[in-house]
Parts: C-alpha cells; sequence; structure tokens
C-alpha cells in the first residue's frame, strides 16, 4: 500500500480505557511522514513520537526529544530503553512489549501478541491477518484508511503512479530492486520464508520517483534484511554481496548483521507481529 500525504499519523494506540479493560499498558505511538520539497511526490518518515504516562518521547534526527528538550541517548528509566547504535538506528524498547527501530526513513514496530486484536492505528490490530487492516484496495480505499488515522493538518493525498508517471526508469527500479528476488543474490535464502513481493513493490515505487539517487534502495534492502533476520533467516553481510550500500561503521566497533541492539537493556518481551512503515509505504 502507498500514500504520498504530508501528516503525522497513528501507527498503534491502546487507549487508557482499553488498559483499564485489558491490564495492558497503554500507549500512542504516532509517526510523521514530510515532503521535502513541496514538488516532491515521495514522502519521508521524519520523526516518531511515543506518548506513554502523559509524556511524549520523539525520535528525530538521530536525536532523543522529551516534551521540547533534547535529551542525551543512552537514556534509561525502569520501564524504557532508548538508545543510539553505531548505525545510526535509534532504538526503543520497552517492558510492556514494544520495540521500534528508527533509521533513515524507515522505522519497524514489534508488539507483544498480549496485545493482539487489542490495537488501533494505521499499522492495524495486531492480529497477524493483515487483510483486515485496511478494507478494500485502490486510490479510494487508501485514502480512507490514512485518514481514519491522521491527527492534525496534512498534505492533500495526491494518487500518484511513480512507474507510470517516470516510465524512464522503470529498467533501472526493476534492475535495483530485483537483487531481493536474484536467483543468486543473497536473499534467495529468505524467498521461501518470507513474501518479498510487497517488499520489491514498495522499493521499486520509489525508485521510480528518486531515481538516479539510490538513497532509497539502501533503507528497502536494510528493512528486507531485518525482516528475514525476524522471520529466522540471516542473509549474512548482504551488503558486501550485493555490492551495495556499504556498512561504514565509525571507529572501534564492528559490523555484525545479527548483534543485539541494546545488551545492557533488555526489557522487552518476545514480539510476534512485526509492522513496518517505510518511505512512502506502509505494510499493513
Amino acid at each position: 500500500m502507498t500514500f504520498q500525504s504530508g501528516c503525522e499519523y497513528v501507527l498503534a494506540e491502546h487507549t487508557v480505557s482499553q488498559s483499564e479493560a485489558s491490564g495492558l499498558y497503554p500507549f500512542k505511538l504516532m509517526a510523521r511522514h514530510y515532503k521535502r520539497k513541496s514538488t516532491d511526490h515521495v514522502t519521508y518518515l521524519r520523526w516518531i513520537r511515543l506518548r506513554i504516562d502523559n509524556v511524549n518521547y520523539k525520535l528525530m534526527n538521530k536525536q532523543l526529544f522529551i516534551g521540547s528538550d533534547v535529551e542525551q541517548t543512552p537514556y534509561y528509566t525502569d520501564h524504557m530503553s532508548i538508545v543510539l547504535r553505531p548505525d545510526n538506528a535509534m532504538i526503543l524498547t520497552t517492558d510492556f512489549g514494544l520495540s521500534v527501530e528508527f533509521k533513515g526513513y524507515t522505522a519497524s514496530v514489534s508488539l507483544d501478541k498480549a496485545y493482539s486484536g487489542q490495537v488501533t492505528g494505521l499499522c492495524g490490530d495486531c492480529d497477524g491477518d493483515a487483510s483486515n487492516d485496511c478494507e478494500g484496495n485502490g486510490d479510494e480505499a487508501i485514502a480512507q484508511c490514512t485518514s481514519a488515522w491522521a491527527t492534525g493538518e496534512c498534505d492533500p493525498l495526491v494518487p500518484y503512479d511513480g512507474c507510470l508517471e517516470n516510465p524512464d526508469n522503470v529498467d533501472q527500479a526493476t534492475e535495483y530492486c530485483g537483487i531481493l528476488t536474484d536467483d543468486s543474490g543473497p536473499f534467495k535464502v529468505c524467498r521461501d520464508v518470507v513474501d518479498m513481493n510487497e517488499l520489491v513493490s514498495a522499493c521499486g515505487y520509489d525508485l521510480c520517483v528518486t531515481l538516479p539517487s539510490k538513497a532509497l534502495l539502501c533503507d528497502h534492502l536494510d528493512n528486507a534484511a531485518r525482516v528475514c533476520n525476524e522471520a529466522g533467516v540471516n542473509v549474512g553481510d548482504w551488503r558486501d554481496l550485493a555490492k551495495v550500500c556499504a556498512n561504514k561503521c565509525p571507529a572501534g566497533t564492528i559490523y555484525n548483521s545479527c548483534g543485539n541492539p541494546s545488551p545492557k537493556h533488555a526489557l522487552a518481551k518476545q514480539p510476534i507481529v512485526d509492522l513496518t512503515v517505510l518511505t512512502s509505504v506502509n505494510v499493513l
């Protein structure tokens, strides 16, 4: 599913009233999409905001904001940790089963299975069935689904087919995103476990719009590697095998595709549902 409206959206929410009945911790997770230029046909993820206990925690530009104040990371409380990894990914982990990874223009959200059917928002109800998260297909259905979870003022939603409008980019976008389905590529080992169709479609859309820049290709491949790893398939050092998106680690660190994002402060329960928000695509 693609949409290009600049807006803040509710990704997932378990309200206080729901919490009184369920006994689960209430929270509200939001994301802001924006256009870097008024003429852009792709919106980018600017920030992720978590509201718990009447406090706003915002992840933006590799920084943590609590309210309007910038706080140093790593940041720890009894119930939450927020760290900035050497690869510039921000990792938010709670003890009630919510975890968020925000890197570049991509965020991934995981939620404990206890919340299955107990949350609402753009990412669905967390019951493992994506088909009931947004009814219908096409531009009208997408507009209705996204507007239902928009907050505040939003840029108008203008239907736009990136590949149809940029036919000269289609072949190159198909070639680059074909890394995900290449029989000799690093993601081959994952194709029997993970449906690559949505990932390829999302990648192709963004590249059709943004080529010759390949910046978003790396975001999409990085996200695919994460999805595969969470499905139990290690694609290894896909950057080296695909010969794109070299991971430059700071001095004194090494790249580990299976590293623990926060070994010092492992709070989260084991999640079973992952909700992914990409630059222009929300996988529901």
